[in-house]
């Protein structure tokens, strides 16, 4: 989940923390959230904005802290007023922004970044959550200017390279992709999530023997994390069913669903290396599963009906079959 920046944080403690009339309360909230308790920070605040009439900078604090805490519905009425009261601060615009786009309003998120930029436009971590807002607009061209100018002002970011190519995997343009993928390893050598990506564009490049190199070694080194990441499990599951190694595939996909659960991707790949051996009850299960996360996707639709038809279940089969193509648009016969 994208967060504050470090730089972020500081501009705006050092800004708040100038305001005069602050109380002591509100001071020690302060004192609480340059610590990143953002938890004290806020039952403070809310002490405060209860029992007295507070600053103006108080409402905005508080706001900051919310999203800080994930509280974002509660977060976006303080950040607004603040953006009112505030017209000139880029760090409110920048934390509207990004309140904004956690709920998923991101028309009114890509303009409150304009409008930090246009007030201080040497703020790399704004365009890097301007460029997540274009590839969700689809407007992949603008969402690659965002990500370069980023990296342009932060060269050693290594989640800018990332974005960038994953924004480049995401439209083919696998040698590109590849380029920014090495550039995260030499930065992050340790990032699982860069070396299976890669090992997945090197496969789609044609470079089988390096792909099968950096998938298992991704895998590998998951397993030393403190919090092991769903994804190497992912990329390495979907390489094996390829190569036909399906009860290995099976295996990764399994640990993949187990380590993220609620991704569509990794229920509708094991569905896939279930049906291909054979095991259809766990198949179903699977993808199912995936259906419950995205009832729109029509992939795992069609596979449930084939399901269902091979069983020889026509009735079964016929609801998920006219599901699949109503999401694709069609109008069900």
């Amino acid at each position: 989940m994208f967060r504050n920046s470090v730089n972020v944080v500081c501009a705006l403690i050092v800004w708040l923390g100038s305001t005069t009339g602050f109380s002591a309360q509100s001071q020690e909230a302060l004192d609480a959230f340059s610590r990143a308790d953002y938890s004290r920070a806020a039952r403070l605040l809310e002490r405060e904005m209860s029992e007295s009439r507070p600053a103006n900078r108080t409402a905005l604090f508080l706001g900051v802290c919310y999203l800080n805490l994930g509280r974002t519905e509660e977060a976006l009425p303080l950040l607004l007023d603040a953006s009112d009261r505030f017209p000139e601060n880029a760090e409110v615009w920048f934390n509207l922004g990004l309140c904004s786009f956690r709920l998923r309003k991101f028309d009114e998120a890509a303009d409150a970044l304009e409008k930090s930029l246009s007030i201080n436009p040497g703020q790399p971590q704004v365009y890097k959550l301007l460029g997540r807002i274009h590839v969700v607009r689809e407007a992949y061209s603008r969402s690659e200017r965002a990500f370069i100018k980023a990296m342009q002002l932060s060269p050693r970011d290594s989640e800018t390279g990332y974005l960038l190519g994953r924004l480049y995997q995401s439209i083919g343009r696998l040698e590109e992709a590849a380029h920014a993928f090495n550039h995260v390893l030499e930065l992050a050598p340790d990032s699982v999530r860069a070396q299976a990506y890669l090992g997945t564009v090197y496969f789609g490049l044609g470079k089988g023997a390096e792909a099968a190199e950096l998938l298992e070694s991704s895998v590998k080194m998951n397993g030393t994390m403190s919090k092991p990441d769903f994804v190497p499990h992912l990329e390495y599951g979907i390489y094996l069913q390829r190569m036909d190694r399906l009860e290995q595939s099976a295996a990764q996909l399994q640990k993949a669903a187990t380590l993220g659960p609620s991704n569509l991707e990794t229920w509708f790949e094991l569905g896939r290396s279930l049906y291909r051996l054979n095991r259809l009850d766990e198949a179903n299960r699977a993808l199912i599963k995936a259906t419950e996360l995205d009832p729109k996707d029509s992939r795992p639709h069609y596979l449930l009906a084939r399901i269902c038809y091979e069983q020889g279940d026509k009735r079964c089969g016929d609801k998920p079959a006219r599901q699949a193509e109503w999401n694709r648009g069609s109008q069900p016969h």
